[in-house]
């Protein structure tokens, strides 16, 4: 986890914070239709909300590390694909959320160049570097946000890794990094696809920031 908070910090130039106990906020929302309304749990990052799969389990950033509070853009929560065991996911692929507050500096870069950033910087910093799609995507809600695919070979093998770059009109937002080994990933692609497309923006957090 702690080479992707890197890697990311690297990638804006702006250092990533491991807080060890900011969780992002937990909630419930009914979904589904009127006659079949059931409550799901949420998880709420950079002022954006996804409604998290029964299956999956969470971690608080306790769970990933701790270190330097003071950076802009900070690791907040993670969730498991595959379940969790309380500390930690018990399968082989995690999804991270990286928060970046905005302002002069720390802005994410506009989804419509975001993809270039991400191009220069992995194939400097990445051994084996294969892009493999970037794409943006219209969530739930309509905002728009740009899903990243990338492969590249570290110590224990082929690497593949799904970014989800969410961005709001000030320059705060977040990135949902998910990794793990080529093949495991691969096979939750599809549910993770899902669970980022369904995101929505907070309407009021989003205001307040204008």
């Amino acid at each position: 986890m702690t080479a992707v908070a890197a890697l990311v910090g690297v990638t804006f130039a702006s250092p990533i914070a491991l807080k060890s106990d900011a969780f992002a906020s937990v909630g419930h929302r009914l979904a589904g239709d009127k006659g079949h309304q059931v409550e799901v749990e949420t998880v709420s990052a950079g002022g954006f909300t996804y409604d998290m799969p029964t299956t999956w389990g969470r971690l608080g950033a306790s769970s990933v590390g701790a270190g330097n509070q003071d950076g802009a853009g900070t690791i907040v929560a993670a969730v498991c694909p595959s379940g969790d065991s309380g500390s930690a996911c018990t399968g082989d692929v995690q999804v991270s959320f990286v928060n970046y507050r905005g302002g002069a500096g720390h802005e994410l870069p506009l989804v419509s160049s975001i993809e270039d950033t991400f191009d220069a910087e992995f194939k400097v910093k990445l051994p084996g570097f294969t892009k493999v799609e970037a794409s943006p995507k219209s969530a739930a809600d309509g905002t728009r946000w740009l899903r990243y695919e990338f492969t590249y070979q570290s110590k224990g093998g082929l690497r593949r890794e799904v970014l989800g770059a969410f961005r709001h009109t000030d320059g705060s937002g977040v990135i949902a990094v998910a990794t793990g080994p080529d093949a495991a990933l691969r096979k939750q692609a599809s549910a993770i696809d899902r669970f980022l497309l369904g995101a929505t923006e907070d309407v009021a957090e989003a205001a307040a920031a204008e």
